[in-house]
């Protein structure tokens, strides 16, 4: 913070090169604003907080500190031949709820959880949303008003699919349901809980995954909570393989950026701020400097 040069709002600012990725030639620079921070935030979430192996394109593998506190342990990232997929996820029963799919978060995490191998991509968002969040990945759209004990009954590993094509790996018997609040509100914080404790009776096989909410709600203690803590600069081991991936990601359109509404320039700042208050569906706002 002390200089002045790697601040935002302002025509360019100055970063170091393990922290950027380039865009692909065909998206405008409008719509590659908002993935930075909504995607990182949803990577860490779920390849650092659950453990769940980091399915990374060859060139971003390369990249991996050996001392890496990710889970690469599926994989030797020094041989091509080594990289098995798809990986086992059967301990969470090849399932992951996603509440708050359609906000800016929730829209990288579905289309990691694809990307990851979950065959069950469970996501609460309004209907209006549904449609776009099956294209990016989700299988299972529910209204917000769904109960908990709703959403539980289809992530239930009873409901789960046979295992994946090509692989013979064996079912795990240590099951771990995990839901990621993509919200992080005394609400959608206590309906994770709900969820949770509908599929498994052992609190601390429950992951809850979730930026960190103003109030701890009721029956957190109940379940292995995680709070994320996304901050780039401060993730190097995380942070210069996630930008390498993220450039082939977006190149191949496997993982596409958040649909944006351009509010204006910084000189419209109260009011894309008072949008937000009000509540926006679906999009992330974009401020462009004049």
């Amino acid at each position: 913070m002390d200089n002045p040069d790697t601040l935002t709002f302002q025509e360019y600012s100055v970063m170091d090169d393990g922290l950027v990725g380039k865009i692909p030639d065909f998206m405008p620079i409008q719509d590659a604003a908002g993935i930075a921070m909504a995607s990182f935030t949803a990577y860490v979430g779920l390849f650092h907080e659950t453990g769940a192996e980091v399915p990374l394109p060859p060139i971003a593998r390369a990249h991996v500190p050996e001392d890496s506190f990710l889970d690469y342990n599926h994989m030797d990232t020094s041989a091509e031949e080594n990289y098995q997929w798809p990986p086992d996820l059967s301990k969470f029963g090849w399932c992951i709820t996603v509440l708050g799919g359609s906000s800016s978060v929730g829209q990288f995490m579905i289309q990691y959880a694809r990307i990851a191998g979950f065959r069950k991509i469970l996501t609460t968002a309004s209907p209006s949303n549904h449609a776009y969040l099956r294209t990016l990945g989700a299988t299972h759209c529910f209204d917000r008003s769904a109960t908990a004990v709703d959403i539980a009954s289809i992530a239930s590993p009873s409901t789960s699919q046979s295992s994946a094509v090509g692989t013979n790996q064996p079912p795990n018997t240590e099951y771990t349901p995990l839901v990621f609040d993509a919200i992080g509100s005394v609400q959608t914080a206590t309906m994770a809980v709900e969820i949770l404790s509908c599929l498994t009776p052992d609190p601390m096989s429950r992951i809850l995954v979730s930026p960190s909410v103003d109030e701890v709600p009721p029956g957190v203690e109940d379940v292995d909570y995680r709070g994320i803590y996304a901050l780039v600069g401060a993730l190097w081991d995380t942070s210069i393989p996630y930008f390498m991936a993220m450039e082939e990601w977006l190149a191949t359109k496997e993982v596409v950026p958040n649909r944006i509404q351009v509010v204006g320039t910084v000189e419209q700042a109260h009011e894309a701020l008072a949008m937000s208050r009000r509540g926006v569906s679906g999009v992330k706002l974009i401020m462009s400097i004049p």
